[in-house]
């Protein structure tokens, strides 16, 4: 029975300190994380010009080509972006083009144009048949009657 309060003493005494152990490393590695933390907001300040007063003018020179580095990165990503929606969108013209001759010939096939003229769309989409109407045109004074009419009327 002695055997084995010593056996337990010593394996508490291992474990106490195993956890000391672990609770020192934790605590350095917090430390030296509040240090970088620290160290990331401080660059990420002067980035944003913010706190520039105590920098040297070799650091400033080292933010600005940081700062060069960086614009040449958003613009090489913003250009390849606007090159694919440019591919995408030339694509959608191809289709679309493929498509209006396929119902264009679709239409011509079905003889559906023999009194239509198309012309360019309306509000509601469709075909107008032309219809030729003569309008007069005519420039006089204003007749006071008519201008009576009109005023009652409103």
């Amino acid at each position: 029975m002695l055997e084995r309060y010593q056996k337990y003493s010593q394996e508490c005494g291992i474990n106490k300190t195993i956890k000391e152990q672990d609770n020192q490393y934790m605590k350095l590695e917090i430390t030296n994380m509040e240090e970088k933390i620290k160290i990331l907001e401080s660059s990420q300040r002067k980035m944003l010009g913010e706190g520039l007063e105590s920098c040297s003018v070799k650091e400033m020179n080292q933010l600005e080509s940081q700062a060069v580095q960086g614009l040449r990165h958003i613009r090489a990503r913003k250009t390849k972006l606007l090159v694919d929606e440019i591919e995408l969108l030339k694509r959608k013209k191809q289709n679309l083009f493929e498509e209006n001759a396929f119902l264009h010939k679709k239409c011509v096939d079905s003889t559906c144009l023999d009194d239509w003229v198309f012309t360019t769309p309306t509000i509601g989409l469709e075909s107008k048949k032309h219809n030729d109407v003569e309008t007069q045109l005519v420039i006089s004074p204003p007749n006071v009657c008519d201008h009576l009419f009109v005023n009652n009327f409103l």
